[in-house]
């Protein structure tokens, strides 16, 4: 990389941009991946309400799907924490390196690879959720909604929200 390519943080990146930024960019990334799950992750006998007591299942284990409303409650919001943390985590990089802010189309996708492999072969395995296998169909989703539902919308909102600052 370029040192060109590092720049410090800009006086014109304040906080307030900073931390609105990660909202947005969290709250679009989370809408838009929990809406894919909702569509091709769920079925007859695991729905969306199943689906936010697995996502719950990580922190209470197979006791989250006996918990009712409270337990898919908090699957929503650990889903929204954890789309919230990855758009911080680019947020913060694109800060240092704005390359990131820039380019979308070419920093987005790898990023979204990037969150998929961290909680599909890290956090997941980690978790206190039921282990599983994976079709190859819904890997395939899963790839595709890391690519398009969290990282390029993460990468476009820091994109709008820097760039546009810059230009200002």
């Amino acid at each position: 990389m370029p040192i060109a390519a590092l720049s410090p943080p800009d006086a014109a990146t304040s906080r307030w941009t900073i931390v609105r930024t990660i909202a947005i960019a969290g709250l679009i990334a989370g809408t838009l991946d929990i809406s894919d799950a909702f569509l091709f992750l769920t079925g007859p006998g695991f729905g969306p309400f199943k689906l936010l007591q697995f996502i719950a299942s990580g922190a209470f284990g197979p006791a989250s799907f006996q918990g009712g409303w409270p337990t898919a409650v908090l699957g929503l919001v650990f889903h929204f924490l954890i789309a919230t943390s990855a758009a911080a985590v680019y947020v913060g990089a694109a800060v240092r390196w704005r390359s990131l802010a820039r380019r979308p189309v070419l920093w987005g996708p790898p990023f979204g690879l990037v969150v998929f492999g961290t909680m599909h072969y890290g956090v997941v395995p980690l978790s206190a959720a039921p282990k599983g296998t994976s079709s190859v169909a819904t890997l395939a989703n899963l790839v595709f909604a890391h690519i398009f539902c969290i990282g390029l919308p993460i990468a476009f909102v820091t994109n709008r929200s820097f760039c546009s600052r810059s230009a200002a």
